[in-house]
């Protein structure tokens, strides 16, 4: 079968570390150890006496088991140190042994909750005490309805007139178990009582846009920064989609932002896109590894997934954004409308070329063992794998493919929308999902 080499990009840090939380952790095929052909019994004393060797053949057994790329495959399996040498040798970048200490930051991409108590806020100084720039969705901040331009001028009756950043950074990191009152002016000097406590940030935003003929409804616009299982507000990606549908239902045109998705959860892409293509529409194909006792070679082909979701959101005309960081299960999205639904232009440039899919399940020793272990194609056929997407209309660097859709639209809406349109690059930066690998995986529960 044929090898890609992966283009890992380098992304920055977001604004809250991700929760480190197992018990949490979604976007992965986990299989249950039952399931596999070792069993160990951690409670028995002798395990931990052979815990290494136990741990070897498990990974061992459960590459051989689900590996797609069997050309890659080692002569000899047991002709290695450790089970990380072994899922190192097959060559394959999205293949790999996790150890027990790596497994938390493996996971911190796992969810959106914020690790520590907060109320959800960016600031910069003022002479009068500190501006908000920014307020995140969610956030307890978020929830007393203040906003970005809302200055802050007293923490608890404190001033903070003259007072450093640094220094009224410390007082907001003071006492979080408690409430704090903040003297907030706008218009107006309120105060709130504002209690800190994690929370989880959204991956799905919307906002909208007016045209400039009053006559035409506002440009709904909705970014997707990743598909996941357990995000902010609700559940999953694919529930905050369809209530980002639901609330814009006013909108003629759609504007969906796909640009930045590194992917996640397959699941959660055909959910996603279900809701938007037509029932019974093929999504994508599958080609998977099993065995060679199920088939003849031990591949399945052309497994087809098809969309099962009644939602019919067929009155809007949609317009989709893809660059070179929208991957893995967010190319499932780009590859399906691009085959089933003509009518929506994609504008930006060509995707990230993911086209594999990946499922993973934790070792005896608590490690993580993750295999490569189908690809994916179009319905058409065709691989993306190590190759990427083309839009319909590619847009040039230095140009914006928000911009270029909206004159696609209506060629006067940019200048009357320029502080919406600053708004939505402002929340892009802040929410883009960051620090991810670009990600096509699957899970169960045990």
């Amino acid at each position: 079968m044929k090898m890609y080499k992966a283009k890992f990009r380098s992304y920055f840090n977001l604004s809250f570390r991700l929760v480190r939380n197992l018990s949490l952790a979604v976007g992965f095929l986990l299989i249950p150890q039952s399931m596999m052909s070792c069993v160990y019994d951690t409670t028995d004393p002798s395990y931990y006496d052979d815990i290494f060797k136990k741990e070897y053949e498990y990974c061992k057994a459960f590459l051989n088991t689900h590996f797609l790329l069997r050309d890659s495959l080692p002569d000899d399996l047991n002709d290695f140190t450790s089970p990380e040498s072994l899922y190192l040798s097959v060559n394959d970048p999205y293949t790999e042994y996790i150890e027990k200490k790596d497994v938390p930051d493996f996971y911190d991409y796992s969810n959106t909750k914020t690790e520590n108590k907060n109320i959800g806020i960016e600031i910069d100084s003022v002479g009068t005490g500190v501006v908000i720039t920014y307020v995140y969705p969610n956030s307890p901040a978020y929830e007393k309805k203040l906003q970005s331009g809302d200055t802050i001028t007293a923490i608890d009756s404190i001033s903070l007139a003259g007072i450093s950043l640094s220094t009224v950074n410390g007082y907001l990191k003071e006492n979080i178990d408690t409430s704090k009152i903040l003297q907030i002016k706008r218009d107006t000097v309120r105060l709130e009582t504002i209690e800190f406590r994690e929370f989880s940030i959204s991956v799905v935003y919307t906002d909208s846009l007016q045209c400039a003929d009053s006559t035409v409804k506002p440009i709904a616009y909705i970014y997707v920064a990743a598909f996941l299982d357990n995000t902010g507000g609700i559940t999953a990606t694919a529930d905050e989609v369809e209530n980002a549908l639901i609330n814009t239902n006013w909108s003629t045109y759609t504007i969906l932002d796909l640009r930045d998705n590194l992917g996640g959860m397959f699941n959660q892409s055909i959910e996603v896109v279900s809701k938007i293509l037509p029932t019974n529409s093929e999504i994508i194909k599958l080609t998977k590894w099993v065995d060679t006792s199920i088939t003849a070679d031990g591949f399945i082909r052309d497994t087809i997934l098809k969309d099962i979701d009644n939602s019919d959101y067929s009155s809007r005309t949609f317009y989709l954004l893809v660059n070179d960081s929208t991957a893995g299960a967010a190319e499932i999205m780009v590859s399906s409308i691009r085959e089933n639904a003509v009518s929506i232009k994609i504008f930006g440039s060509k995707t990230f070329g993911l086209g594999v899919m990946q499922i993973i399940t934790e070792t005896p020793d608590s490690g993580i063992a993750k295999v490569t272990n189908a690809e994916i194609f179009s319905i058409t056929g065709e691989s993306y794998n190590g190759i990427g997407i083309e839009p319909d209309v590619e847009v040039i660097a230095g140009k914006d493919a928000l911009e270029e859709a909206l004159n696609d639209i209506d060629p006067g809406i940019i200048s009357q929308n320029s502080n919406t349109i600053n708004r939505i690059k402002e929340l892009r930066e802040k929410h883009r999902t960051r620090n991810r690998k670009p990600l096509c995986i699957k899970w169960v529960n045990e």
